[in-house]
């Protein structure tokens, strides 16, 4: 029995690492299939993104020898791509990869980059970049339709701008400030008239989703009907998303929409209600301390305050001054002298953000049943809004 026991013993101990062998073995075998299984499906998801992303070639020539590189700035969905290339024998070439059409600057100075003038790159373009007496400002592309378009696009635009600096050339003389603004409202809208004319006749084009950036400053309700009207593929892309996102937030106060309600403090803690204000005409002014341009209305708001005060106008200043600079704002409106409700939106409020407003100086008229009747009235334009609206 003892032989037998001890037979057994000697069986299990090698059974039992053999055991231990298999184990390891298939364990090891497994992991190398999920390995193997993991590399394949990586790779595979490689290829199908670089087959999504179609190349583009971007070249150039200098004639400035002091350039030695440039630089190449450009979006693919929401990330930001940096690129460079040198400068050989006042030549340079840039290759990248995108899967829709895009904005691409190109500066000889990497920090500069954002102020150049843009241009359009899509999948599988071969672009050329034109510089002008070697300056940057003045560069454009050729090699696709889009690009076409935009020189045709800017060639109208300067030359309303060189139309509207030869007007108010004598005005810079004579200060004539009000006249200068009206010349201003009418190059804005010539542009903006050639922009929606632009965008129903080349839907299909990258430009015309640009353009509705500046269409919907003007009127966001026309912003959104035309952008129904482009292509299926450009509304697909990830720009046009974008675009449509910017639409609907202008929307939240569009003309003809309720204004929407809110409770802000002034400068001595007291709370104020656009909802105690209804039976009156109410222009809503978002402004900060910091913008130049929104003080420098300021002299216009108080005489147009003064004449309609008693004729059932309040103005209400919003200042989207963050909490760090309470005492800049306080101090402005000491300096402006500015005799209407001043209010701050601060962090929680987000009154400007539920009005839609992205820039400043902005404002909104409403008329005595909480609607909004007029948007971004400055200058000449508020007096001219104002005597028809207001009776």
């Amino acid at each position: 029995m003892r032989n037998i026991f001890k037979s057994k013993f000697y069986q299990l101990q090698i059974i039992i690492p053999l055991l231990q062998f298999l184990r390891l073995w298939v364990m090891n075998k497994y992991f190398f299939m999920l390995r193997t299984t993991m590399i394949f499906l990586f790779a595979f998801l490689l290829i199908k993104t670089q087959a999504q992303q179609k190349n583009f070639t971007i070249t150039g020539n200098i004639s400035d020898t002091l350039i030695k590189e440039v630089y190449l700035k450009y979006d693919v969905g929401d990330r930001t791509i940096h690129d460079s290339a040198r400068v050989d024998n006042g030549k340079f070439v840039f290759q990248g990869s995108v899967y829709s059409p895009t904005l691409a600057y190109i500066s000889d100075r990497s920090y500069m980059l954002v102020f150049q003038p843009y241009f359009i790159v899509n999948e599988n373009d071969q672009l050329t970049f034109h510089l002008v007496e070697n300056d940057f400002e003045k560069a454009y592309a050729t090699g696709s339709r889009d690009n076409e378009l935009l020189s045709k696009y800017r060639s109208y635009y300067h030359e309303v701008d060189s139309s509207f600096q030869l007007k108010t050339k004598k005005l810079d003389t004579d200060r004539d400030d009000s006249t200068y603004l009206i010349y201003d409202e009418e190059k804005k809208d010539q542009i903006i008239d050639y922009s929606i004319a632009f965008v129903k006749q080349h839907p299909d084009s990258y430009l015309s989703m640009i353009l509705l950036y500046e269409i919907v400053k003007k009127n966001s309700v026309l912003a959104d009907s035309l952008f129904q009207t482009l292509d299926a593929d450009l509304k697909s892309t990830y720009g046009a998303k974008k675009c449509l996102k910017t639409i609907n937030y202008f929307n939240l106060s569009a003309i003809g929409k309720n204004a929407p309600n809110f409770t802000l403090t002034d400068s001595s803690g007291k709370n104020y209600a656009l909802k105690d204000l209804k039976g009156k005409y109410v222009l809503v002014d978002f402004w900060a301390s910091w913008c130049g341009p929104c003080r420098a209305e300021n002299p216009n708001l108080k005489k147009a305050y003064k004449t309609y005060k008693s004729k059932n106008l309040e103005i209400i200043g919003i200042s989207i001054d963050d909490d760090n600079h309470i005492l800049e704002w306080k101090d402005a409106l000491k300096k402006d002298g500015t005799t209407w409700t001043q209010l701050i939106d601060n962090k929680d409020a987000k009154v400007a953000d539920a009005y839609g407003i992205s820039f400043i100086p902005a404002n909104v008229l409403i008329n005595p049943d909480g609607i909004i009747v007029a948007k971004n009235l400055r200058g000449p334009l508020l007096w001219k809004v104002l005597d028809k609206i207001i009776k």
